[in-house]
């Protein structure tokens, strides 16, 4: 994996672009309706130097959103919201280090956010169906996308449409012969991805 990415750099429109049809891509597939939190899958790429620990949110009804953990720390702070007892949002946001699309309502967007959207030439109707992409820090707020963070992210929310088909066709897709045992999904220098499992 690469160890020099910078923190930096702002995505492209391309690199936007891409995201945000990714994001429009995972909201129509809807694949809370049949997955849950407890769903975990991960991925990895050259653009993160970490695993990315990826869960769909929205079996509730009440947030809909593809979290992606970042490495060890994101990993531990999951696991810490799992242990609280009735976490809400902001416990989770604060111990997270996140990258997340979620779909919200008009009026929690940034104006910045809504600049964007135009942008791009994009159009959103209705409640929760417009994108909040954001990285999350412990304890910082919560921030916009470096080129390398929209990248991953990008990836992140096509493969979980992916898995999300294959789960659908077979419910027992994500299911690993060992305990504390998740797929990884690892992407080649030829753009082409591959499963291995990797322990919790």
């Amino acid at each position: 994996m690469a160890s020099d990415i910078s923190t930096t750099t702002e995505p492209s429109l391309d690199e936007w672009r891409r995201l945000y049809q990714a994001a429009q891509d995972f909201r129509n597939l809807a694949p809370w309706n049949w997955m849950s939190e407890a769903h975990l899958f991960s991925i990895a790429t050259s653009d993160m130097p970490e695993i990315g620990y990826c869960s769909i949110q929205g079996a509730l009804g009440e947030h809909l959103a593809l979290a992606v953990y970042r490495g060890p720390r994101g990993l531990a702070g999951l696991n810490a919201v799992r242990r609280m007892k009735g976490p809400d949002l902001l416990d989770m946001l604060l111990v997270n280090d996140m990258l997340m699309a979620s779909f919200e309502d008009h009026e929690y967007l940034e104006q910045s956010d809504r600049n964007l959207i135009k942008k791009l030439g994009l159009s959103f109707r209705g409640a929760k169906e417009w994108p909040l992409i954001r990285s999350y820090q412990p304890r910082y707020a919560p921030w916009y996308l470096t080129a390398h963070e929209a990248r991953f992210l990008t990836d992140a929310l096509q493969q979980a449409i992916v898995i999300a088909q294959e789960c659908h066709r077979d419910p027992a897709f994500l299911l690993t012969p060992k305990r504390r045992q998740i797929l990884l999904r690892t992407k080649d220098e030829n753009n082409k991805w591959h499963d291995m499992e990797v322990t919790l």
